[in-house]
């Protein structure tokens, strides 16, 4: 028993330095964990792969988000109208003052959306067709984004003593509308319903495993610190107990091209800009 107290108290023993090469070893392997963890791409396998779809690593996805390119414009301070208490001089220098004019945006319009695009595939051809435009583009304008908050519900009663619970909704949609500035126009002027119709070449494998993901993408920049903002309220009823606040929300948009993206990767299959639509 000795012995063995002199063994593990003696400086510099063997116990010690086993320890300490177990504690390094430890120490290199979470090191290890965690450099992976850190999201090193992984080289994709082609065992059973049917095409060599593009992918990009997470950091690489780059879209905007136009609720907060809204909000950004706004508050730069230059977004609101000419005061009657500001000179001509004082807003034509507001207005020159914003700063954004530069950046480029990428906007990816919500597939919900379907009336906006749709994309069929041909096989003999291989080739994708996309098609952009119906009755909420007739004004060059486009609808981005949508989305519904739920506030809660109360209890209504209409003209007639009817009680019904009435779930209250906010709605906020976001616009873009093509400016006058826009270098890329892809809808003929004068149509009811213009349309626009743009093609790739696309492999039928490829098309077939992202054709239901596929999504279109609008990149350009805000060329004015202009931030509108409309209001309406959708009144409940008994076949629609729902009180509907909506907030329509439109910034100018200078469009520089049409991308075609899968937003889940960031992979763009396509980009199309002025001259290469076919109307």
């Amino acid at each position: 028993m000795l012995a063995r107290l002199k063994f593990k108290t003696r400086p510099g023993g063997l116990m010690r330095r086993l320890a300490c090469i177990s504690l390094s070893f430890l120490l290199l392997f979470c090191v290890h964990a965690q450099d992976t963890q850190k999201g090193r791409p992984a080289t994709p396998s082609a065992k059973g792969s049917t095409a060599a779809v593009p992918v990009a690593r997470a950091k690489d996805i780059v879209y905007d988000d136009i609720a907060a390119a809204f909000r950004a414009v706004k508050a730069a301070g230059a977004a609101a109208p000419k005061s009657e208490f500001e000179t001509t001089a004082q807003y034509q220098a507001r207005l020159a003052s914003w700063k954004g004019g530069a950046k480029k945006y990428v906007f990816v319009v919500e597939k919900s959306f379907s009336d906006e695009y749709t994309f069929e595939y041909d096989a003999d051809a291989e080739e994708m067709h996309l098609t952009v435009g119906g009755l909420y583009l007739s004004l060059d304008d486009i609808q981005v984004r949508s989305g519904r908050t739920v506030l809660g519900t109360s209890v209504g009663t209409n003209p007639f003593g009817v009680k019904m619970v009435i779930t209250n909704v906010v709605e906020s949609n976001y616009h873009i509308k093509l400016d006058s500035t826009s270098p890329f126009r892809p809808f003929s002027r004068g149509t009811q319903h213009p349309q626009a119709k743009f093609s790739w070449t696309m492999r039928s494998a490829e098309a077939r495993a992202n054709k239901e993901i596929l999504c279109v993408a609008v990149a350009g920049t805000i060329p004015r610190p202009e931030a509108t903002e409309e209001t309406a309220v959708n009144e409940a009823t008994i076949s629609r107990p729902q009180h509907v606040l909506v907030y329509t929300r439109t910034l100018p948009f200078s469009l520089e091209e049409l991308r075609v993206v899968n937003p889940r990767t960031g992979a763009t299959f396509a980009s199309f800009r002025q001259q290469e639509s076919s109307q």
